[in-house]
């Protein structure tokens, strides 16, 4: 027989809501015969009883069971580091933005470079960059633009300071500078 979830305290209400006692031994079997769920007691106060009361056929029990079990769910949730998730989801999606932003920005100031500094043969050299097939550093941008096949740390580090106001840039400007330079070689 499946189990159907009644709580006492409905039983108990109809109960004493009557004298009849034939009434209160059939509702005992009744719920004898069903399976014996555990059982807990709610306070509510007397006006949200009255309101309660106003709305016929809402099943409390049912109400209250699945209001506790969403609880339950969400507390269960908590516990197995479900903010630790939601963070790290959190932070992926902006180091992903932070990326694309910082791309945005090397493809300006390549545009800038390209127009304002570079000369056309080192602008052809960075151009190239961007059909390479590995991934292109601030190491080889500093060689393309100083056309030294082999700069040394020192080099790279003052070419990108000067072009990127820090000796360290990120990848993503380092490959949109790249693309924006490749972008005004294309028209020249």
């Amino acid at each position: 027989m499946a189990c159907r979830p009644i709580l006492r305290i409905v039983f108990l209400y109809c109960a004493l809501q009557t004298n009849n006692a034939q009434l209160n031994v059939m509702m005992r079997k009744t719920y004898e015969r069903r399976c014996i769920l555990a059982r807990i007691n709610l306070s509510i106060s007397d006006d949200l009883k009255e309101r309660m009361d106003q709305l016929p056929g809402v099943n409390w029990s049912k109400v209250a069971q699945d209001t506790f079990e969403t609880h339950v769910q969400i507390n269960e949730l908590k516990g197995k580091n479900m903010t630790t998730e939601a963070g790290l989801a959190r932070l992926r999606a902006s180091k992903q933005s932070n990326g694309e932003a910082e791309h945005a920005e090397g493809v300006a100031v390549g545009k800038q470079w390209a127009i304002d500094v570079a000369e056309h043969d080192e602008l052809k050299r960075v151009a190239a960059l961007a059909e390479v097939d590995y991934d292109v550093g601030a190491m080889d941008l500093t060689a393309a633009i100083e056309d030294d096949g082999q700069p040394s740390w020192n080099d790279m580090g003052d070419c990108m300071e000067s072009t990127f106001g820090t000796r360290d840039p990120s990848t993503e400007i380092v490959n949109g500078f790249i693309e924006g330079a490749a972008e005004v070689f294309a028209q020249v």
